[in-house]
């Protein structure tokens, strides 16, 4: 819904420059006079386009023929007898432009869209100027937009030329609309950019709902005056008026049917408050059994966390008694070893034979040493295999060492080198080749680089210039775009000639613009802007402005429609709307032949080829062909076609070029590797050298070894070996034991911990269970009940079972809680309905709803009930079906052929609006539908009409008239009649408002319910019926879901629910807000309570003489049940 949110004056009525924030539904309180009409007046002003047949100044008059006038609201004429002495007229302006605006803001995006028309007028003018209506979308005007200063810094209203230039600059091309005096193209913009996309109104309907509620009449008078004159369109016939409606419905009917139900609205009521004590009771139930199945639960826990401490304590002692034992024994067990390893390390063989040991050791290690590095001598020869794959990138002569080095790295299957001094050699001239073979590749690499970087801002450029193409912005240069932004400031259309012209021949389109170059981009503006444009090039200098070009117009001008251009000349291509951008290009390519062999290139003065090729002067030059044609209004897809393609172009380079950087990066990263392990590379001779000699020193000490008796110390080594065997068992055993003692202790602690926070829960869940005891639906045989069946359902073995079945009662609690809840709800909505129903004849229930307590709700209300059926009106049905058959039958069609038009489009406009009507009851079981009957005494009348055809007609009242007798009928009809009533066909019928109530079977007419309650209970439907009419014009439509869809939502009254009381009141304002209107309620000051008490805004006129303000005041909910609560205790709300 788009609702409006600010309202701007500039020079209107009293107001100078002024603009108030609207939230919501807002009401103008003021005395007569103070200016409330004057808004009004500007709002329907600018929602029906100025449109004089529409708008309808001071509608609520009680003198329709108006003396306000636009001109009179712009200059600010004020009738007065005070004013300025005895003068009648005030007038506080001259002259005066005036700027009304109108912001209206989305409920759902928050996008705005501002309205608004501008009007000048002058007091030696008797007509004001309408300057022009405007739509501006997604933005939000303010006050200081429509005001310009002055150099003493005086804000005065900007000119509507600069307003206009502000408007374009401030909104999207496609979202500003500017209209002069064309109210319905304005009318019916408006309703596409205010309404609902899916859903836009007819303007036809738009227009004529919006001016009935404006000027909708007094509701004193009868319900079919209403309906004549505020919902049916006034269209002179020349027939009278019906004078009777039809009778009223028995008293009798209506106090059957009323009793009958009341009688099954309060049974309803009963049955929903009965059902929802019972959901109650089961959800306290289910609480109570949760909170008991948790004590009951927790305190099961900490028993068996009892129990487990128990049996770890017994383990851990058990555990630390095994570990002390296990190292007892290890203890005896090292001290044996130590005294055999004592007499062992005594022993001299023993000691020598432990040093040869150790130097062969060391020895050992160094051949170790020496084999690895020559492994990995080899592991690096081994490295130029993998450069070998990339060879392609190498240099010729470095190719064949890097296979010498893999054959070095492969040859031997034992004793590698084989050649020590061949591998030396190979090793030093690898190392020279590849200091030259990096710097080769390394420049290699850069190039490829450097081509891969300028083919990826190639890309860029192009996918920049291929998304402003997308987005309908032209490929024009920064020089001409810059020139053109300069000349808009300046109110100077100026247009591109490669915008307005076109290039017949394709093949010929390049070399055309290559030849043209920023030719082709040249501006065309209007020949009286000119001088002005070429000045405001000339002051542009210091941005370094020289790719850009002005056509001289009022020079081409000239040369329009001057036939000088040849056939087969490039000049004969150029065509156009625009004749001095035709013939601008013309004359630059005038006398240009187009060729395609060299030897006419050669032979010709002026002449271009298709590739570029241009001949002029005795030299012949090749020019550079644009990447993308230019000229052409529809040029842009061509462009998109070619950009595309290059990008395909270049991305396929771009992988090309991408994949070779790859590629020589790694081989670079790989002659870096080699290079670099080669450099830290010993000699393999040298190597090999201390490889023998350590080897030959291992076979002496092994000699040495073997020699040295040990024969008497073997038994001690045998001995040594089984102590060590036995304290490596026994100490596995002992960690063992540790471990498990460990184990024991921490899960003890554990348990403690536990066992510490669950006893600390113990109070909270007991004061859960007592809590869950004293709720007031509560009843102990009923959770007992329900605890039993579930200890009989489930098993409660677990705490994983306990959970189980709390989880469960917990989510039956919840879902019978809200059960019971939405009973509630339901019961007590359904009893307000009752209440606001019936009213004073209703039955005391809503006591109550303040304190919902359901024993007590449902025993007031089963006394209620008791109360009515003990009266027995329900029981008499016969009688009151006795009277409804006294009700006479409903007259339709129209007379004869001239008025039957009128009447069906009176039927057709009550059928739409009964429509409606159905889509958007007053309330949950009334719904409203327009009726209307023949009036009684013209029953012959427009039966003769309904069934007349043309013959009919022309015999009317002759011999073979079908209708014989009729002719007399109607002639005294038209006798009696007044020539008002003649002349308008609405007062043939009687009109009326039908109450249905579909759920108990009841319908009553409006009129016969006038004078049964109070005055204003009888005007509801009024605004009702008025607001379905607006609603369907403005076709706000409710979805599946409840929500409303729709746009404009304003519904505009000039004292509306006058002699209404609060109740009334904000019944009829919440149905109109529940359709999605907007209330814009114009009030006296004595309403300003009831008021406040609907709307969100309220605006107080003050008027002192020839001065008015406005002060506003946004209301907050607080106030407004402040002031609601404060009408309800007061004895007379108004």
């Amino acid at each position: 819904m788009k609702s409006l949110t600010r309202i701007i004056f500039v020079n209107w009525y009293l107001f100078e420059a002024d603009e108030w924030e609207i939230r919501g539904h807002t009401a103008l309180i003021g005395a007569n006079g103070a200016g409330k009409s004057s808004f009004l007046d500007a709002i329907q002003y600018v929602m029906l386009g100025g449109n004089r047949r529409d708008w309808k100044p001071n509608a609520k008059a009680p003198d329709k023929h108006s003396e306000r006038d636009i001109r009179g609201y712009v200059l600010g004429l004020v009738k007065t007898e005070d004013a300025i002495g005895e003068n009648s007229v005030y007038q506080p302006r001259d002259d005066a432009l005036c700027r009304i605006g109108l912001v209206f803001t989305d409920d759902v995006t928050g996008e705005p869209t501002t309205v608004g028309a501008a009007i000048s007028a002058r007091r030696d003018d008797a007509h004001e100027e309408i300057e022009g209506f405007f739509i501006l979308e997604g933005v939000e005007f303010t006050l200081y937009d429509f005001l310009d200063k002055t150099e003493l810094g005086h804000l005065v209203p900007r000119p509507y030329a600069q307003l206009k230039a502000l408007f374009k600059q401030r909104t999207s091309e496609k979202g500003c609309f500017l209209f002069g005096r064309e109210p319905e193209k304005y009318v019916d913009q408006l309703t596409r950019s205010l309404c609902h996309p899916d859903y836009p109104p007819d303007t036809r309907k738009y227009r004529r709902a919006f001016k009935q509620s404006i000027s909708m009449t007094s509701l004193d008078g009868s319900v079919s005056d209403f309906v004549k004159t505020s919902i049916l369109d006034a269209e002179p016939i020349d027939i009278a008026k019906m004078r009777d409606s039809l009778e009223s419905y028995k008293r009798k009917k209506e106090a059957v049917v009323r009793t009958k139900k009341q009688i099954e609205q309060l049974t309803q009521i009963f049955n929903i408050f009965k059902n929802a004590k019972s959901k109650a009771t089961y959800a306290a139930a289910y609480e109570w059994c949760a909170s008991e199945l948790e004590f009951e639960a927790l305190d099961g826990k900490i028993e068996a966390l009892k129990e487990e401490m128990w049996e770890l304590y017994a383990n851990y002692r058990a555990e630390t008694a095994k570990m002390h034992a296990a190292e007892t024994q290890l203890k005896e067990v090292r001290e044996r070893r130590d005294q055999v390893k004592a007499l062992i390390d005594a022993d001299e063989n023993e000691a020598q034979r432990k040093l040869l040991i150790e130097k062969k050791n060391n020895f050992q290690r160094d051949i170790e040493r020496i084999k690895g590095t020559l492994k990995d001598i080899r592991g690096v020869l081994a490295l130029s295999t993998q450069v070998v794959r990339y060879k392609d990138l190498l240099d010729s002569e470095f190719v064949p060492l890097l296979d010498e080095m893999t054959r070095h790295a492969a040859a031997g299957e034992g004793q590698w080198p084989i050649d020590p001094s061949s591998t030396d050699n190979l090793i030093d001239d690898s190392r020279k080749a590849l200091e030259k073979q990096k710097s080769a590749l390394f420049s290699r690499l850069f190039e490829v680089g450097s081509e891969h970087q300028q083919a990826e801002q190639e890309r860029k450029e192009k996918q920049e210039r291929l998304e402003n193409i997308r987005q309908g912005k032209s490929d024009l240069n920064r020089d001409t775009l810059l020139l053109i932004q300069a000349l808009e400031e300046r109110n100077i259309v100026a247009t591109p000639v490669c915008e307005l012209t076109e290039i017949t021949e394709e093949r010929w389109q390049p070399a055309i613009e290559a030849f043209l170059r920023n030719n082709a981009e040249a501006l065309v503006v209007d020949p009286e802007d000119a001088e002005e444009a070429v000045s405001i090039y000339r002051g542009m200098k210091r941005q370094g402005l020289y790719n850009a070009v002005v056509v001289n117009t009022r020079k081409v001008q000239h040369w329009v429609g001057k036939d000088i251009v040849r056939q087969g000349t490039a000049a004969d291509l150029i065509r156009g709307e625009s004749p001095y951008a035709v013939a601008y290009l013309q004359r630059l390519l005038l006398n240009i032949d187009l060729v395609d062999e060299t030897k006419d290139l050669v032979g010709a003065d002026r002449a271009l080829t298709p590739d570029g090729m241009f001949a002029r002067q005795g030299g012949i030059q090749r020019l550079h062909l644009p990447d993308l044609p230019k000229i052409g209004k529809s040029i842009s897809q061509r462009q998109i076609a070619l950009l595309e393609q290059k990008i395909s172009e270049i991305d396929r380079q771009r992988l090309t070029s991408e994949q070779s950087k790859k590629r020589h990066e790694i081989a670079l990263g790989q002659l870096n590797d080699l290079f670099s392990d080669l450099k830290k590379v010993p000699s393999t001779k040298g190597q090999i050298k201390n490889l023998v000699e350590a080897q030959n020193q291992v076979d002496e000490l092994e000699t040495q070894i073997s020699a040295i008796d040990l024969s008497h110390t073997e038994q001690l080594r045998a001995e040594l070996t089984r102590f060590e065997s036995q304290i490596s068992d026994l100490t596995r055993i002992e960690r063992e034991h540790a471990k498990q003692k460990q184990t024991a202790r921490t899960k003890f602690s554990e348990r403690g911990g536990q066992r510490k926070n669950d006893e600390r829960l113990i109070p909270h869940f007991d004061m859960a269970r007592k809590e869950a005891a004293a709720q007031a639906d509560y009843d102990a045989a009923k959770a007992e009940e329900v605890l039993s069946v579930q200890q009989d359902k489930y098993s409660l073995n677990t705490p994983e079972d306990y959970q189980k079945v709390i989880n469960h009662c917990r989510e039956n609690a919840k879902k019978r809680g809200g059960e019971s809840s939405s009973l509630m709800a339901s019961g007590q909505q359904q009893a307000a309905t009752y209440n606001a129903e019936y009213g004073a004849e209703g039955i005391e229930i809503g006591g109550f709803i303040e304190n919902p307590s359901l024993d007590a709700i449902v025993k007031t209300v089963q006394v209620s009930l008791e109360t009515l059926e003990d009266l027995g009106l329900h029981t008499r049905e016969e009688e009151a079906s006795n009277a409804l058959r006294e009700v006479e039958r409903v007259i339709r069609q129209d007379l004869a052929i001239r008025l039957r038009n009128q009447i069906n489009s009176m039927k057709r406009r009550i059928r739409e609006l009964n429509d409606e009507l159905k889509s958007r009851p007053f309330s949950s079981n009334q719904i409203y539908q327009f009726r209307f009957d023949r009036k009684p005494e013209y029953t012959d009348f427009i039966d003769f009409v309904e069934h007349v055809n043309e013959y009919d007609v022309a015999d009317f009242g002759g011999l073979f008239d079908p209708h014989q007798g009729q002719f007399e009928v109607i002639r005294q009809m038209l006798e009696t009649d007044d020539d008002e009533e003649l002349k308008d066909y609405r007062s043939y019928y009687r009109y009326d408002i039908e109450i249905i109530d579909e759920e108990a079977g009841i319908k009553e007419m409006l009129s016969r319910k006038k004078g049964a309650g109070s005055g204003g209970e009888q005007r509801s439907p009024f605004y009702v019926a008025m607001g379905a009419s607006l609603a369907s014009a403005y076709r706000i439509n409710r979805e599946a879901d409840g929500s409303l869809r729709g746009g404009l939502s304003l519904y505009l009254a000039d004292e509306a629910f006058q002699s209404m009381d609060l109740k009334n009141t904000m019944q009829a304002a919440n149905y109109l807000k529940s359709i999605g209107l907007q209330l814009f309620i114009a009030a006296p000051d004595e309403s300003e309570p009831r008021m406040t008490a609907v709307v969100d805004t309220v605006l107080f006129f003050i008027r002192d003489g020839v001065k008015a303000t406005v002060d506003v005041q946004h209301l907050k909910e607080k106030l407004r049940k402040l002031v609601t609560d404060s009408l309800i205790g007061s004895n007379n709300p108004e």
